[in-house]
């Protein structure tokens, strides 16, 4: 209670001070009269151009040029980046010219050290009658008071579809409030920049969510309709995604998370280095055997061990939903045991199309079970794995003769240059080669 005591506290004189600086701006402006920069875009707009050039303006140390030169372009997109010392009073002005733009849809502001009162003085700028479509706060220092006045205007918001707020310590609080906003909004995705071409989305990577923040995340995805992905790591996806790698999440945060995935529409869920581990896997398994939504998944470096590779081979047997990607990078204590497991499983999975192993250990035991199993998976298209030995790699090489399709992506530079010239010579064939990404003309010109 005390807590929440000192919370409300902060909140309130945050939007004293935010008010204070909106005032202060509009008797600026009802003195102000620029005649020389008339721009049709608004009084606020003419005003902050006007003062761009003043060395005692309200922007504080930016460069008023290139500010200047990206609110002037007939552009979509505005950035601002890198450790701008924006004072309040600029940050409201900035907030009130983005918010009425005629063209300016997206707006990039990583690491700016905004802090909580820039967070509240630019959320001024998504409440009602905002034209943003994205926006992105990374970096910028924003903790739980600033994430719950960010929550307050999005739910004023029906334009914004995306969401960044990854590399801030906004807490498992600052989640609960955001993620008691989703279902009044359109956010479909928590993920990377607009400028990737990716769809819109939500992005709390690294924000410090543990369980608790996980639980209050899931129940909200079960209402949020539009949300449809979700990301602890930056990617990319022709649909609505949530990305939460990053974030201690645990077992008890996965299973939180769990309990509600088939009730929403996530397509891309990334839980990338969220701690999960063979019990976490056990949980996401069960939830996703009757999925039919998620076309894409990241656990990389998630501890997942043998046990939880096994849980993803057994949910992949059943699956028809994950048509796209699985990725298990960088899971080290992955061996070849739960490689062989996971292999076993492909012969009976008719949807997936790409398979990461790059970074586990899945020696000989493992190379054995992928090999037999490309031969009678015909939908899988791309693995890609590393730390095989010589004979290893040459017994995938040899499935390749009975899967014309199939693509097997292995780090040769692990090679010496005889062992790679050996491999050359013994498979012998130049589009198995090709396959497995090593082009002939490329290596002797090499």
């Amino acid at each position: 209670m005390a807590e929440q005591s000192a919370d409300d506290a902060e909140i309130k004189e945050i939007k004293s001070r935010v008010a204070a600086a909106a005032q202060m701006i509009d008797h600026l402006l009802s003195q102000t009269r620029p005649s020389e920069m008339t721009t049709g875009v608004g009084e606020a707009f003419d005003w902050l151009l006007a003062e761009l050039p003043n060395t005692a303006g309200l922007l504080g140390d930016v460069d008023r040029h290139a500010l200047e030169a990206a609110i002037q372009r007939k552009a979509p997109f505005f950035v601002l980046r890198g450790q701008n010392d924006t004072s309040l009073r600029g940050q409201v002005a900035l907030a009130r010219v983005l918010r009425s733009h005629p063209t300016i849809r997206h707006v990039r502001l990583y690491g700016n050290a905004l802090g909580d009162a820039g967070a509240a003085a630019l959320s001024e700028g998504l409440r009602e009658g905002s034209l943003l479509e994205y926006i992105g706060l990374n970096c910028n220092h924003i903790g739980p008071v600033g994430a719950i006045l960010v929550a307050e205007a999005l739910q004023q918001n029906a334009a914004l579809t995306e969401l960044e707020l990854g590399d801030n310590p906004i807490g498992d609080a600052g989640v609960a409030a955001i993620a008691g906003a989703l279902p009044a909004t359109r956010i479909r995705s928590v993920r990377s920049p607009p400028m990737s071409c990716s769809s819109p989305g939500l992005n709390l990577e690294n924000v410090g969510m543990s369980g608790a923040g996980a639980a209050s995340l899931a129940s909200a995805l079960a209402r949020a309709a539009a949300l449809t992905s979700v990301r602890l790591l930056v990617s990319f996806s022709l649909g609505p995604q949530l990305f939460l790698d990053g974030n201690p999440l645990g077992p008890p945060g996965m299973e939180a998370l769990a309990r509600h995935l088939n009730m929403s529409s996530l397509v891309k869920l990334n839980l990338s280095g969220s701690q999960i581990g063979p019990t976490g896997a056990r949980s996401l398994a069960a939830a996703l055997r009757d999925n039919t939504q998620l076309e894409t998944l990241f656990l990389c470096d998630d501890q997942l061990g043998d046990a939880g590779a096994a849980e993803m081979g057994d949910c992949l047997a059943g699956n028809k939903g994950l048509r796209q990607s699985l990725d298990l990078r960088d899971n080290s204590t992955l061996g070849p045991a739960g490689t062989a497991t996971l292999a076993d499983a492909l012969p009976r999975n008719t949807a997936l199309h790409s398979l990461g192993l790059v970074g586990a250990n899945p020696g000989a035991e493992g190379a054995a079970g992928l090999a037999a199993a490309l031969t009678r998976n015909v939908t899988l298209q791309r693995v890609s794995l590393d730390g095989l030995l010589l004979a290893e790699v040459l017994v995938l090489a040899a499935a390749l003769r009975q899967n014309p399709t199939v693509q097997v992506h292995f780090r040769f530079d692990q090679f010496n240059p005889e062992d790679l010239d050996t491999f050359i010579d013994r498979v012998g064939d130049a589009e198995i080669l090709l396959r497995m990404g090593i082009a002939l003309h490329d290596h002797d010109e090499g």
